[in-house]
């Protein structure tokens, strides 16, 4: 057991390595916290890290996630990250740690506080609602999980070569993405490779550019949308808006998580739209600017070929 100032990291490998995921996470939380500029309140973050891939399946299959591949995230019991630390797919365990470790800092700071008013009518693990779409949740874990360490801190920002490769393979092949799918996608529908870089490339648009003007236009349109997302997509009045929605005769209305996968898949394309495309403007359009801007992303170079990455100033988003 080895516990950090944010993290209880918990595991039958060795305490070095304990130490070791607990220095990496420490520095995957600072980013986060610059990134999405939180620094409120914030649970200690669990951590649970298995020396062979059959104890972590037995984990796993407790919590019902039977299927796992390499490790996950899951909020029930207060919330912790499960894995193997074992190299998967030729893959240093620190890359799933950080892809992970943000699904778990989204959960505790974008996803909607349920009003403290009506948090009597749910139960411990309904307080925190997921209103971030699953495009943004897996795109931001997808964008960070290619940080490397410096000997210093983390480098962030860098391509993600197989999501990028993947992408570019099939825009040669005359595949274009159907990027409004992807933005419309709901929690509990599949989550395919396509989808995962379709998703890293949304969002690693929204954060660079060769052009730092357009990249920080692009920032403060993610910034936005995440806010809104904050606040369960409505602008003023959330707290009213959320009772008329989900709350009837003093509960939850009934098939309350399905109700709210159907409304946030159609908040996520409807913001999406108005803050990131731009209100009036076609959303074709602006996907065929995209598509042109991801096929000269050069896969070999760190940043893609954008020379700026979130060493730069002002890199909050």
């Amino acid at each position: 057991i080895y516990n950090t100032s944010h993290y209880s990291i918990k595991s039958n490998t060795s305490y070095q390595t304990c130490r070791y995921i607990g220095d990496m996470m420490g520095l995957i939380y600072k980013e986060n916290r610059r990134l999405f500029n939180y620094y409120g309140p914030m649970p200690k973050l669990k951590i649970f890290a298995y020396s062979s891939m059959a104890e972590f399946r037995t984990a796993a299959n407790k919590l019902g996630v039977g299927q796992a591949a390499s490790g996950f995230f899951t909020p029930v019991n207060g919330g912790a990250i499960y894995l193997p630390y074992i190299s998967v797919f030729i893959q240093h365990p620190r890359v799933l740690l950080f892809h992970e470790g943000t699904h778990q800092f989204v959960h505790n700071a974008i996803h909607m506080r349920v009003p403290a008013i009506y948090q009597k009518y749910f139960d411990k693990a309904h307080k925190i609602i997921n209103t971030t779409p699953i495009w943004l949740n897996e795109g931001l874990a997808t964008y960070l999980e290619t940080a490397q360490y410096n000997g210093m801190g983390l480098d962030i920002g860098r391509v993600n070569v197989s999501r990028l490769t993947y992408l570019q393979y099939m825009l040669k092949q005359s595949i274009n993405p159907d990027v409004m799918e992807v933005v419309k996608r709901k929690y509990g529908q599949p989550f395919s490779k396509e989808h995962y870089s379709v998703a890293w490339a949304l969002v690693y648009y929204l954060r660079h550019d060769a052009n730092p003007i357009e990249q920080k236009r692009r920032r403060q349109k993610l910034k936005k949308y995440i806010d809104s997302v904050k606040l369960g997509f409505w602008r003023s009045d959330y707290k009213k808006k959320f009772k008329e929605k989900f709350i009837k005769n003093n509960k939850p209305i009934d098939d309350f998580d399905v109700s709210l996968r159907i409304y946030v898949g159609k908040q996520s394309f409807e913001k999406f739209q108005e803050i990131i495309v731009g209100k009036g403007k076609d959303f074709e359009e602006w996907e065929q600017n995209w598509i042109q801007w991801v096929k000269k992303l050069n896969p070999n170079a760190p940043y893609g070929g954008t020379d700026l990455g979130e060493s730069t100033q002002n890199g909050a988003l």
